[in-house]
């Protein structure tokens, strides 16, 4: 279960709310993707997930 938060004084509409769940689940889709695919190096896969939801929520209107 996820939760969405949004920016207080802001409000999402229909598109918005599709845009930020589809972008999380491809982003989502990408890590663990990446994740499988660069075992045993999970070193590397953990540095690689950690940017690229660092830069999810950078550049997110909301929070997932």
């Amino acid at each position: 279960i996820r939760q969405i938060k949004v920016p207080s004084g802001k409000s999402l509409n229909e598109k918005e709310l599709a845009m930020i769940l589809s972008n999380y689940i491809q982003m989502f889709d990408k890590a663990l993707k990446e994740y499988i695919e660069s075992i045993p190096d999970t070193q590397y896969a953990e540095k690689y997930i950690d940017k690229m939801y660092s830069s999810f929520i950078k550049n997110s209107i909301a929070l997932i």
